[in-house]
C-alpha cells in the first residue's frame, strides 16, 4: 500500500519485483470504493556501457578498450562501427568496470551493448579514434 501525491505520482519502496511479474494497481480515495485494477507485466531496461575516452570524447590508439557499466556481471560486446563487427567482449566487474582485449586501431570508431539476464543494451556512444598528442617542435633562436 502506498499513498499518491497531488499529482497522482505513487511509488513503492522495498517492493521486490522480477521482469515478467505481473503487477496489479487499484486506487482508492478514503471512504470510497476501489477502482478496477491497472494491469501491467514488469520489464526491465538495459543502459548501454559507456567507453572510456579521453576529453574530446575519443579513444586514443594503441590504449585498450574498457569502460564503466551499472550492471555487475553483465557481458560488454564491442562493435566495429564501420562493419557493424564484434570484435570482443568482457564482463562487469562488481566496480562497475570493465576492459577487454581489445586495442584501439587507428580510423576505427567503436561503440558497444551489454547483455544482462533483462537482456541488451541499445548502442553506446560511437568513439573514433585518434592517434596520441604529438610534441610540437619549436626551432631555437640564438
Amino acid at each position: 500500500t502506498t499513498t499518491a501525491n497531488g499529482s497522482g505520482i505513487y511509488s513503492f519502496s522495498s517492493l521486490i519485483i522480477n521482469a515478467g511479474d505481473v503487477v496489479d494497481v487499484y486506487a482508492q480515495l478514503s471512504g470510497q470504493c476501489i477502482s478496477s485494477k491497472a494491469t501491467q507485466t514488469v520489464s526491465c531496461f538495459v543502459s548501454p556501457p559507456n567507453i572510456s575516452a579521453n576529453s574530446s570524447n575519443q579513444v586514443v590508439i594503441g590504449s585498450t578498450i574498457a569502460g564503466i557499466s551499472f550492471i555487475p556481471g553483465a557481458t560488454v560486446t564491442v562493435y566495429n562501427a564501420a562493419t557493424n563487427t564484434s570484435l570482443g567482449t568482457a564482463t562487469v566487474q562488481a566496480n562497475g568496470s570493465w576492459t577487454s582485449s581489445i586495442i584501439a586501431a587507428v580510423s576505427t570508431t567503436y561503440y558497444a551493448k551489454q547483455t544482462s539476464s533483462c537482456g541488451t543494451s541499445s548502442a553506446s556512444v560511437l568513439l573514433p579514434v585518434r592517434h596520441p598528442a604529438v610534441a610540437e617542435i619549436l626551432p631555437l633562436y640564438h
